[in-house]
């Protein structure tokens, strides 16, 4: 049993209310002794994954880095693992309260611990794509079907 403001919620509550949300996906892992075992990933359809470490980055870092990755966060498209940081529309869904200097910062830092690369730096063939489409690390935000994702790269 869970006391939230003042309201009892309970395991019965949590699982006819949330339980259509879950999905789950079994794999089969190695560890560093070369012994299998499964594990079982559970995800949220429509919902981004977000790594601890990155909520661990996130509790030393400035404002202005902490507000990028929510924007990147609620603005990553299902499925996709590319975004666009045009300054100008961070700014505005900030409301305000970042200045384009603040933006290229936050850009520069998230860069700096591999969250984000600019994507016409990755990879040859992306040398003539807009400067500001960068490529998401999945191992810290994954917004998609991992049941997909493991099929297509494993």
């Amino acid at each position: 049993m869970l006391i939230v403001n003042n309201i009892i919620i309970n395991k019965d509550y949590l699982k006819n209310s949330f339980a259509d949300c879950f999905k789950k996906r079994t794999i089969t892992d190695e560890d560093i002794d070369s012994n299998q075992y499964r594990k079982e990933i559970r995800y949220m359809t429509d919902k981004a994954i977000i790594d601890n470490n990155l909520i661990l980055f996130l509790h030393s870092e400035k404002k202005y880095v902490v507000l990028l990755v929510d924007y990147i966060v609620r603005n990553l498209v299902w499925g996709h693992n590319y975004i666009s940081l045009v300054p100008d529309n961070i700014i505005k869904d900030a409301h305000g309260s970042l200045s384009k200097g603040d933006v290229s910062k936050a850009i520069k830092r998230c860069i700096e611990l591999n969250i984000i690369i600019r994507t016409k730096d990755d990879l040859e063939e992306y040398k003539n794509i807009n400067k500001y489409i960068y490529t998401v690390n999945h191992n810290y935000i994954f917004k998609g079907n991992t049941k997909n994702y493991l099929k297509d790269t494993m």
